[in-house]
């Protein structure tokens, strides 16, 4: 299984940006969160990102977010994500494998038992 890191750094470019974007403008926690955590990675204060181009900072930090180190970071952007922009989806999905969920939000993921096929 991928990490959130992986998936961040395999996914098409558009996508990763679309995500960000999307963090950048219905949710200014998730994306400040995300901007101090690549900002703390290259060592750098998050002002010093945050004076770039918006096209170029989100290159910068989706290119960061791809990183093994970064997986905390790329994890709550994509959980954000999914949650608030994909939550119907995330719902369908979990309907049809019968996991419990409230509106999206599993508490624990992992199966009662597991049997070897």
């Amino acid at each position: 299984m991928l990490k959130c890191y992986e998936l961040l750094g395999f996914m098409p470019a558009e996508l990763s940006r679309e995500i960000l974007e999307y963090a950048y403008q219905a949710d200014k926690p998730l994306y400040r969160g995300v901007l101090t955590a690549v900002a703390e990675a290259n060592r750098v204060r998050p002002v010093f990102l945050e004076r770039k181009p918006r096209v170029q900072r989100h290159a910068e930090m989706i290119n960061a977010l791809g990183r093994p180190r970064m997986e905390e970071a790329a994890a709550t952007l994509l959980r954000g994500w999914l949650l608030k922009a994909q939550t119907q989806m995330l719902i369908e999905f979990l309907d049809t494998l019968g996991i419990p969920h409230d509106k999206g939000v599993v508490e624990d993921f992992r199966p009662a038992s597991m049997t070897r096929s």
